[in-house]
């Protein structure tokens, strides 16, 4: 028996290129972490993570920002 495909949780195409930048370096600093943790490199594993928070706050303050925007538009 097949299961069905997953659906992606976000659309593929990204069109705003700081988004796509920002996800590329996630998807590094993940692809790094992931690998750190295979190779028992738990220094590694922790500087991936902050890593990866960073970016977080940074998209976090992007989609702030986003929505403060829309917020001015709809008034």
């Amino acid at each position: 028996m097949k299961t069905a495909p997953l659906r992606a949780r976000q659309p593929t195409n990204l069109k705003d290129p700081v988004t796509r930048a920002l996800k590329a370096d996630f998807d590094a600093a993940h692809t790094e972490g992931m690998r750190a943790i295979n190779e028992h490199d738990f220094e590694r594993v922790s500087k991936a993570i902050d890593r990866e928070r960073k970016l977080i706050d940074e998209q976090k303050k992007r989609i702030a920002a986003q929505r403060a925007k829309q917020a001015t538009r709809s008034r």
